[in-house]
């Protein structure tokens, strides 16, 4: 048996060094094709023959193949993964075609390699009955499947290219419809001073990428995204996560339609291949503003749990400066800024974690990552700009289900985010964070069955912004239920709301 790193010596064959030195000229100085080869065959030949004299062929080979199956093994581990569906299919289903279809179809090739290289698949000289039945029957019917499985690939891909085009229009069209769903603006407490309502929302939409989904199978991701998208409309600053961006055109989309909303500005935390491991899959997390986004920035954390799904991600902070209007006497010698922050810390993805003790040091020290990250981006605005930090940072502020109280490990939290650090300029400096939930509530409420993760803290520094704690304009929580009969009837959600989360939604007050 063949394979494609370890050809036979066979002189009568064109393959390993027999096929190489069959092809040099009587003068040693060139390689030129026979009649039956073609050059990109002709160069797959020498390739294999210089593996093959080095002794990497089937070492590479096992490395390619043990680590293909390795990898499909490592997906179907994962719950989430298991849960997904790809193209409607359930991933259940895929991982095992994929774990047993591409070994086969390539150990077929492997045994017969000849016949993909030339019509005749071996030389002329070769007349056992074994070549002959090759040359005959084994040629034509291995490019039939070529030709079949080329096909089929070439369907598949025409389709899903349709279906990531296709959504561009569809997510406008979705949001086209915000009017029936515009609220009344909030109304300044004091009317006779000049005040601009900066409306800031941050929600974990729970798109993560093609193929992971919940317990629940297909979470209908598009579906969930076109029924959010008109709601977006009411608001000034949109902080997502879990909007993801790998393998799919649903984030891009989803930016392009809402500039209808009058959201013209955003960013998004990308993927990082140069990290270790590599973060192939971005961060998940993007900032939507109606004001300038003048600089953006972010930062890949550093301290992840190794062997999760996480260790993979390029979990982080991603940072937006927001230039605010103002009077223009006062824009000319000093602009307004809101320096937004958003982010998705380590998540926990073994069965039956607790989210209090699994992986607590990582979030807390990623946490620390982003208490610098935070002081480097606002250095340079001596005091003029708020800080917003919003996003699921993955860490109970509750005790229990039933007891609102602050958690050990939000003490923890709040005690490394507002530590002074020390600056490349060597000056010391710190946050002074307002835990905007906790002051309206009294307590931290419900945003993620039974815990509270989801944040909106806030530094109004010397900038003048402040934020509504209390009365009709308090920070709130935002399930975002949708009546059945604006659903449809092929779409149903398994959640109480849009999202496996709830929206955390508050309003600051800037003057004019």
């Amino acid at each position: 048996m063949h394979s494609l790193f370890a050809w036979s010596d066979n002189r009568n064959l064109y393959s390993g060094v027999g096929a190489a030195r069959s092809l040099v000229e009587e003068d040693g100085t060139s390689l030129h094709a026979p009649p039956t080869l073609s050059g990109w065959r002709l160069w797959l030949l020498q390739a294999q023959s210089a593996l093959c004299k080095a002794g990497w062929g089937r070492s590479l080979t096992a490395v390619l193949v043990g680590g293909y199956v390795l990898l499909i093994v490592r997906l179907y581990s994962m719950r989430q993964v298991r849960w997904g569906t790809v193209l409607g299919v359930r991933t259940a289903i895929v991982l095992p075609f994929l774990l047993v279809v591409p070994p086969a179809v390539y150990g077929v090739v492997a045994w017969h390699w000849e016949a993909w290289l030339g019509p005749s698949g071996l030389s002329a000289g070769t007349t056992s009955l074994y070549a002959r039945f090759s040359r005959q029957r084994c040629a034509p019917f291995c490019r039939a499947c070529l030709a079949a499985a080329t096909v089929a690939a070439a369907l598949v891909l025409l389709y899903v290219v349709y279906t990531q085009c296709r959504r561009y229009g569809d997510y406008r069209r979705a949001a086209l419809r915000y009017r029936e769903y515009l609220q009344s603006p909030p109304q300044p407490e004091k009317a006779d001073v000049p005040q601009l309502p900066v409306r800031l929302i941050t929600y974990n939409v729970f798109v993560r990428p093609p193929g992971v989904a919940g317990q629940h199978g297909n979470d209908q991701k598009d579906q969930r995204l076109r029924l959010l998208l008109p709601r977006l409309a009411n608001y000034d600053v949109v902080c997502l996560q879990e909007m993801f961006d790998a393998f799919s055109t649903r984030r891009a989309a989803l930016a392009q339609a809402a500039t209808v909303l009058g959201l013209r500005f955003s960013t998004y935390l990308p993927r990082n291949l140069r990290m270790y491991p590599p973060r192939i899959i971005d961060g998940g997390v993007s900032i939507l503003s109606r004001y300038p986004i003048v600089t953006s920035d972010y930062w890949h954390y550093r301290h992840v749990v190794r062997g999760t799904v996480d260790s993979f991600v390029g979990k982080g902070v991603l940072y937006a400066r927001i230039l605010l209007p103002t009077r223009e006497q006062h824009t000319r010698h000093r602009p307004t800024f809101l320096h937004v922050f958003s982010t998705h810390m380590q998540a926990g993805d073994r069965p039956g974690y607790q989210p209090e003790t699994l992986h607590a040091n990582t979030r807390l020290q990623q946490a620390e990552e982003m208490r610098d990250f935070i002081l480097r981006c606002i250095a340079d605005d001596e005091g003029n700009g708020a800080v917003a930090i919003t996003g699921d940072f993955n860490i109970n502020a509750r005790i229990s289900r039933d007891d609102g109280h602050e958690s050990q490990w939000y003490r923890q939290l709040m005690q490394r985010l507002q530590a002074p650090s020390k600056g490349d300029d060597g000056v010391h400096r710190s946050l002074h964070l307002a835990d905007l939930l906790r002051q309206s509530f009294g307590e931290h409420p419900i945003t993620d069955d039974a815990k509270c993760i989801d944040y909106l803290l806030f530094d109004a520094r010397d900038s003048g912004i402040r934020a509504a704690v209390h009365g009709p304009n308090a920070v709130r929580i935002e399930p975002f239920h949708v009546p059945q009969d604006e659903m449809g009837p092929d779409t149903t959600i398994r959640y109480d709301g849009l999202s496996d989360h709830d929206a955390v939604i508050g309003t600051l007050w800037h003057t004019l």
